[in-house]
């Protein structure tokens, strides 16, 4: 039994070996995007050269697609982007299908393959006759490869969509063979292998598979059928036993009938009743087919589909007509077709006598329109009888177009030409003579050119252009004119023939000329010719007047029917421009408003949806902040609290802490004394001792909670102040009561200031202190531009001056102009020289530098030339220089408003930091000119202009910082003592980039600082210090500056380490 057992299990293993289990079998895979939500099937990717896709909702089940739809160039209508689908290289792509909707212009589509080929499918504006058929049905396929793993010479790699203007992008599929697929789009295929101890055997079975069908077309039959015809497949090891065509109309395919043969052939009926339709008119009808067979339950995929489309229209008539003419007019007469896709529903014809392919109605006009379908004939008499078409006579080449219509007026032009020879010639050998007592004879002789006979004539006699009289209706070759009907005067002659049955005129006739005159009625004829006259103007104006007033009521009217058609309003073209103009003043309006709006509450210049919707994402954005930053602080703390809210109670804490620490190391100092026991005795404090060290404790609890105490490194080293505690003594000194501030002197009100004022002293105001004062805003502010001018103008004039005297022969006035509007970190040194000198010379004009010479001579100074200064001692020479720098003070002091604003706006254009090359009196002239405008009543008085010229001679870039440092200067000596010394240390360190007025302060600082470190300490009056409120008097650049420097560091920190020390060693 178990020898039978094992020789079963063998005959089992062996079994296994020859007949693999296949665990999973390779499959035809189709992926499918609807692109409802941003969210895409694997397997490709979207790129965009500008306007990137978004999922647009706005035209659901519109244009052809499905739901939602991918939106593209949606951002810009009018721009030209290109969208690359490109496929996974894990997988092998050999179909794909996809529809593009509302496209108004031409695009195109690059196919990618995979043997390094590319293929451009140009594709035409859509129409936008009827917008549910407004999209392209896009179908790729090389079916051949469906499921054959041994064809892998060419697939899909990817397609670019070209395309001008907004489109939407829907229904898109591919299909690959996941048995050539790698990576995640593989199919698993297992297959057993049974292991002996000698031999490993594998053995793998192929997959029955039948071929796609080969020249597939699709035929569109003249009796109203459509006939779909195909070869068998030439692929695939497995022959098909039936195919299935698929059908549709417009983009659904939803109709599978199948057959043994390799054609079928669909009528009229058959299809409109199969798709539910009650006519074919504008129909997209869609085929394709694949082979089966049923037996082994295999199929191939689908062939391309092929659309035959049925347009709106019956079929033309075709050569079926005949143009001819008669007595009665030009006659067309058609043929009806036959046979038609769609229903005949009526006729019409249009005739233009310029050609015009794009059917303009202002060319084409229609002159026959009927739903009576058994009339195929229509005449167009030679006597326009109809407003559709205005023609005095048929002559020459007409176009034609015999439209074949359906109900719904959709038709089918034929085109035809017919040329009409409709001639009269003139009358010949026309005479004139007056006949006594009857009038004027005029003959002639019949016209002897031209195709038509006349049946009657017109006769034309007239002084002048302005003065003509017809005669119509004339039968005969001869006319007396009545002396009635004529005046006397010398009068032309004209006749002209005309044909009635054909409505034709003739030219003129040659005009003889003849003196009328009637003698015997001499003075009723004179009247009456004066009646005739006037009957004659009146009778022609009315005419005028009503054939106008005819043409433009009908030209309104044409118009009112065309808009009311096209817009749904009865309106002219003017009442439409101007009302589409206003709807669209007050949509943009609209918009404008809510930008306004949006853009002076929030600074954004958006439309209240754009707002709503930036505002919900910032909202979003900043709590999602706000908790992050919570639980950052829970986790590192157990608060859920902000950094602000962590700051502040850690702050608190801390402050407690140090507080609590201060109060309990402080040591109050005692002093005792002998009773009249002799017992020692503790003196008890009075309250003010008892104030005093409260204070002080408190100070030094505001120093720690306010000041950096980070020893900084200065110039590489490190200052140490070495304090004597034993001999230090803090000094706490009370608070003076301001001064009244004395009352300031206005020099207008001085006997010199009532003095006449001389209109060529340009600096010199021309009004009064009070009267400025009585000027509203307005005036006062036209005052100051009145006066801005008169200066502007004077320097102008002034430079001009200057620079024709000063430049050297090798710079012109225009290469002077260039170098001035250079920037003045862009100069050369020979550019500085020139435009220092010539702001120079600018500033000793306005300054008067010869009156100042005069000022300092009669204070009895003697100005000393540079060899004199050299032998002077330095205790001699900073004598001298005080006595000088003084006096120039005293006189700048004096200086108008505007002569500063001059001097400083000089200085600013050349650079402070060049006035090295100028000589040392105009840099002292300049200094004191920069200290009179670093004051605040200076700085109040000066425009934001000037101001702005005052901050860049400091170096400072926010103009409101030369207020500040104006406060600052008038409250803080150092600040004033540094302001006095700027134009000096500014070109001393000219080479020093970015030097500015903070600098100075700065260097000022530390020079008092390190002259004497130990008073710089002691010597604070701890009651005014508020250090919480340290650096805001400060100017943007000092707080800039005061991060590089460590002096007030320094002392900050050496104040509180010795506070200590200070209070345990010397009693108050």
């Amino acid at each position: 039994m178990l020898k039978k057992i094992n020789t079963a299990l063998r005959l089992l293993v062996v079994a296994l070996l020859i007949y693999p289990f296949p665990i999973a079998f390779a499959t035809e895979v189709q992926v499918n995007e609807g692109f409802e939500d941003s969210t895409y099937e694997s397997g490709f990717t979207i790129s965009a050269t500008s306007d990137p896709v978004q999922i647009y909702s706005a035209e659901i089940n519109n244009y052809g697609t499905t739901g939602s739809s991918l939106g593209v160039c949606h951002m810009n209508n009018g721009c030209t982007a290109e969208y690359t689908f490109e496929f996974s290289s894990d997988i092998d792509v050999y179909e794909v299908g996809f529809i593009v909707g509302a496209v108004n212009q031409a695009y195109s589509i690059d196919w990618h393959y995979s043997d390094g080929t590319t293929e451009t499918e140009n594709k035409s504006a859509q129409s936008n006759s009827n917008l549910s058929t407004m999209y392209d049905d896009i179908y790729k396929s090389f079916t051949d490869y469906n499921a054959d793993e041994n064809n892998t010479d060419k697939f899909i790699t990817k397609f670019v969509l070209d395309i001008h203007d907004w489109s939407l992008f829907d229904t898109f599929y591919f299909q690959y063979d996941d048995a050539v697929a790698t990576g995640s789009f593989a199919a698993t295929t297992t297959t057993t292998t049974t292991t002996t101890t000698t031999t490993t055997t594998t053995t793998t079975t192929t997959l029955p598979t039948v071929g796609v069908p080969t020249n597939f077309s699709v035929t569109k039959n003249d009796n109203g059928s459509i006939t779909v015809d195909w070869d068998a497949p030439t692929t695939g090891n497995t022959t098909p036993d039936r195919y299935t065509v698929r059908y549709g109309d417009n983009g659904v395919l939803d109709q599978n009938p199948n057959t043994t043969d390799t054609e079928m052939t669909f009528t009229r009926s058959y299809l409109e009743t199969a798709l539910g339709l009650s006519n074919s008119e504008d129909i997209a009808y869609m085929f394709h087919v694949k082979a089966e067979n049923v037996a082994q339950s295999i199929e191939s995929a689908f062939t391309d589909v092929v659309t035959i489309t049925i347009g709106k229209s019956p079929s033309g008539v075709g050569n079926n007509y005949t143009i001819t003419e008669s007595t009665s007019g030009i006659t067309v007469d058609w043929d009806a077709p036959t046979s038609n896709w769609v229903d005949i529903g009526g006729y019409r014809i249009l005739v233009a006598e310029t050609y015009d392919a794009d059917y303009s109605a202002n060319t084409w006009f229609e002159v026959y329109r009927s739903t009576d379908t058994s009339t195929t004939e229509f005449t167009l008499p030679w006597v326009d009888n109809s407003e559709a078409i205005d023609y005095t006579t048929l002559n020459g080449t007409y176009y034609y177009r015999i439209s074949t219509c359906a109900s719904s007026w959709w038709c089918n032009d034929v085109e035809a030409t017919y040329t009409v020879d409709n001639t009269l010639g003139p009358p010949m050998n026309p005479t004139v003579e007056n006949v006594y007592n009857s009038g004027v004879l005029v003959e002639w002789d019949e016209p002897n050119t031209g195709t038509r006979t006349a049946t009657t004539y017109e006769l034309y006699y007239r002084i002048d252009a302005q003065n003509e009289t017809v005669v119509y209706n004339i039968t005969e070759t001869s006319y007396t004119i009545p002396y009635s009907a004529i005046t006397n005067d010398t009068y032309e002659f004209s006749i002209r023939a005309y044909s009635s049955t054909y409505n034709v005129y003739s030219g003129y006739s040659t005009e003889p000329t003849l003196e009328v005159f009637d003698k015997k009625a001499q003075d009723d004829a004179d009247a009456a010719a004066a009646e005739a006259e006037r009957q004659r103007k009146e009778r022609e104006a009315r005419e005028e007047a009503e054939r106008i007033e005819r043409e433009r009521q009908a030209e309104l009217q044409r118009q009112r029917d065309k808009n009311l058609s096209e817009t749904g309003y009865s309106e002219t073209d003017q009442e439409r421009s101007d009302r589409e103009y206003r709807e669209e003043q007050e949509r943009l309006a609209e918009l404008q408003r809510q930008r306004d709006k949006n853009a002076s509450e929030t600074g954004y210049s958006e439309t209240d949806q754009e707002r709503a919707d930036r505002e919900q994402r910032e909202y979003e954005e900043e709590q999602a902040r706000l908790q992050a930053e919570r639980e950052k602080n829970y986790a590192e703390t157990g608060y859920m609290e902000l950094d602000n809210e962590r700051e502040a109670r850690e702050l608190a804490e801390e402050k407690a802490r140090i507080e609590e620490e201060i109060k309990n190391s402080v040591v109050i100092p005692v002093e005792t004394t002998t009773d009249e026991d002799g017992n020692t005795v503790v003196v008890e404090q009075t309250d003010e001792e008892k104030k005093k060290v409260e204070e002080l404790v408190d100070a030094i609890i505001d120093i720690k909670n306010n000041v950096d105490f980070t020893e900084f490194e200065l110039e590489d080293e490190i200052i140490e102040v070495d304090i004597d505690l034993e001999n230090v003594v803090v000094v706490i000194e009370p608070i003076e009561e301001d001064k009244p501030e004395q009352p300031e002197t206005d020099p207008l009100d001085s006997e010199e200031g009532d003095k006449e004022i001389q209109p060529e002293q340009v600096f010199e105001q021309t009004k009064s202190e009070e009267e400025l004062e009585d000027l509203s805003e307005e005036e006062l502010e036209e005052y100051k531009e009145e006066r801005k001018e008169v200066v502007e103008a004077y320097v102008e004039e002034l430079e001009e001056e200057i620079i024709e005297e000063v430049l050297p022969e090798t710079v012109s006035v225009e290469e002077f102009k260039e170098i001035k509007e250079k920037e003045v970190e862009e100069l050369t040194e020979e550019e500085v020289a020139i435009v220092v000198e010539v702001a120079t010379e600018v500033i000793e004009e306005v300054v008067d530098t010869e009156e100042l010479t005069e000022v300092i001579e009669s204070e009895d100074i003697e100005i000393l030339e540079e060899e004199e200064l050299e032998d002077l001692s330095e205790e001699e020479l900073e004598a001298y220089e005080e006595e000088i720098e003084e006096v120039i003070e005293e006189f700048v002091e004096e200086l108008e408003t505007e002569e500063l604003v001059v001097v400083v706006e000089q200085i600013a254009e050349v650079g402070v930091e060049n006035l090295a090359v100028a000589d040392e009196q105009t840099v002292k002239v300049v200094q004191a000119v920069v200290a009179e405008v670093v004051d605040t009543e200076t700085v109040e008085e000066l425009s934001e202009e000037e101001v702005e010229a005052v901050a860049e001679v400091l170096g400072f870039e926010e103009e409101e910082d030369v207020q500040i440092i104006a406060e600052a200067a008038a409250k803080e000596e150092v600040v004033a003592e540094a302001v006095s010394e700027y134009v000096e240390r500014a070109i001393e360190n000219k080479d020093i980039e970015n030097f500015t007025l903070a600098d100075v302060v700065t260097e000022v600082q530390v020079e008092v600082f390190l002259a004497d470190p130990v008073g710089a300490i002691i010597d604070v009056d701890l009651e005014s210090i508020d250090f919480a409120t340290i650096g805001q008097d400060m100017t943007s650049d000092q707080r800039q500056k005061s991060k590089e420097v460590v002096v007030p560091v320094i002392i900050a920190s050496q104040i509180v380490a010795q506070a200590g020390a200070l209070i345990t060693r010397r009693p108050f």
